[in-house]
């Protein structure tokens, strides 16, 4: 889903109708998490060169301190992200760390970091209770060279094959974050590639994954905007699901805000 912070840095410019269609579409993901039951919550999204800078940056990043919280401070007191704090679970984030050493994923590990609004944003909607283990991966969508989307893939299908092989009776929940066309603060802000926009969301509510691999190469994706990288989380997202068809496929675009995409899957 969409980890865009205009929804609450500029939330009182939409109308109350945009606002009401938004939420009633958290609504409808909180509803569809919590009919799940899981116990534990693994979420991917990007750093927003908080956590990394250009100095030091993983491509894949695993979190592995026992608490996690955020956003970071001016986050909060200045685009009135929410809040969110959960325990890690550590053992099930080794447990991808040594998945992805098995299948050629190097991931890095971070024992210090914080939670900035592609984490809190997310968890604040999927899971308000914060009553669940998280366990978060970070991805790098900034700093070049960018992982390729097949990288993204693998990282997707690492995951997937750690959730296999956990025990039978254990359930896990896929938090993920992705953006279809935007640029922040550059030259184009406030415009869109349609183009990439419709044909993105046709693709995605088909549940054409090797079509999305092949239309949406990196360069392609910052052609249209340079945080329109962020849509590599959304290939990891593919290694999960494969061709499934998604149970909801949704997207909203407020004048206000930009773009907020929403797709779920009930793999259970």
């Amino acid at each position: 889903m969409t980890h865009n912070p205009r929804i609450f840095w500029n939330g009182a410019a939409a109308t109350r109708e945009q606002h009401d269609e938004v939420y009633g579409l958290f609504a409808e993901v909180r509803k569809r998490v919590a009919e799940s039951r899981p116990d534990a919550l693994i979420v991917v999204s990007n750093d927003h060169l908080d956590n990394f800078f250009l100095d030091t940056m993983p491509q894949f990043c695993v979190g592995i301190a026992e608490q996690a919280s955020g956003p970071f401070w001016y986050e909060s007191e200045i685009m009135h992200i929410p809040s969110y704090r959960a325990r890690v679970d550590v053992v099930l984030a080794k447990d991808l760390l040594e998945a992805g050493v098995s299948r050629g994923i190097d991931f890095a590990q971070a024992g210090e970091f914080r939670l900035d609004h592609a984490f809190t944003v997310p968890l604040s909607v999927a899971r308000p209770e914060q009553d669940l283990p998280i366990v978060p991966v970070f991805t790098n969508t900034f700093a070049y060279p960018l992982a390729t989307p097949e990288r993204f893939l693998a990282v997707g299908r690492t995951i997937r094959e750690l959730i296999r092989g956990r025990p039978a009776a254990e359930r896990i929940a896929v938090v993920a974050t992705f953006n279809l066309s935007v640029e922040v603060g550059g030259p184009k802000m406030g415009t869109r590639d349609q183009d990439l926009d419709r044909e993105a969301l046709e693709l995605i509510g088909k549940g054409r994954a090797q079509d999305i691999l092949d239309r949406f190469p990196v360069e392609r994706l910052m052609a249209a905007g340079n945080s329109t990288a962020e849509f590599l989380n959304y290939h990891a997202v593919l290694g999960l699901v494969e061709d499934r068809v998604p149970d909801l496929c949704e997207y909203r675009q407020v004048p206000a805000w930009g773009g907020c995409p929403i797709v779920v899957w009930n793999a259970a």
